[in-house]
């Protein structure tokens, strides 16, 4: 497991004082959702910069069709896991 699911796991422990009463998967399961979630809504395209003639060329179409695809696929999840949010 990398840092962040350890972080996330941690976040899902019932505890009374030192002892683990037991493991909220319900929880955890909500927890990497919108995770997903959210790295798909904040992704960049980061395309390289075109000039032509000196000057630089906006890609404003696909920046455009690319938000309404990362819109689509954040919807997609939150339907697939019943989130309502």
């Amino acid at each position: 497991m990398n840092e962040r699911i350890r972080e996330l796991h941690s976040q899902c422990k019932v505890c009374d004082k030192d002892t683990v009463l037991y493991f909220d998967y319900e929880k955890f399961a909500q927890l990497i959702a919108a995770e997903c979630i959210s790295v798909v809504a904040n992704l960049s395209p980061y395309y390289p910069l075109r000039y032509k003639n000196n000057l630089l060329i906006e890609l404003h179409h696909r920046d455009q069709i690319e938000e309404v695809f990362r819109g689509a696929c954040v919807e997609g999840i939150k339907k697939h896991f019943g989130i309502k949010e």
